[in-house]
């Protein structure tokens, strides 16, 4: 088969448009948000907070388990225990949920209400 002009560019639009999906893959590994239009491109970063983990924290440094824990911080007993640079108690990298029916009622809320959920209900996963 003898390739022509028209054949080598069609290769040539499918490998830029191959280069292009993986740079947008690469900013949105970046949390950058990137908008294509013919005049402009637009790149952009969210950032959200919450205070979620601030309520934690106030709610560990009352939990008498967790005291205890924090107490014995950088001993062997508590050597999968570490506080994060916010100051919230973790084991093994997760964050120590204190015995607290509000906060409990928060995260379980968090996980089947929002949009961003945990678990999508029986519909969607089925």
């Amino acid at each position: 088969m003898v390739a022509d002009a028209l054949s080598k560019k069609t290769v040539h639009a499918a490998h830029l448009m191959i280069k292009e999906l993986e740079l947008l893959e690469r900013f949105k590994d970046m949390k950058l948000q990137v908008e294509l239009v013919s005049e402009f491109i637009r790149c952009s970063a969210l950032a959200i907070s919450s205070d979620f983990l601030n309520l934690v924290n106030e709610k560990q440094l009352v939990d008498a388990n967790l005291k205890g824990v924090r107490e014995l911080l950088g001993s062997d007993e508590a050597k999968k225990f570490a506080l994060g640079s916010d100051n919230v108690l973790r084991f093994r990298g997760r964050v120590c949920v204190p015995e607290d029916a509000k906060v409990k009622r928060l995260i379980l809320k968090e996980g089947h209400k929002s949009r961003l959920s945990l678990h999508p209900g029986m519909t969607k996963m089925y």
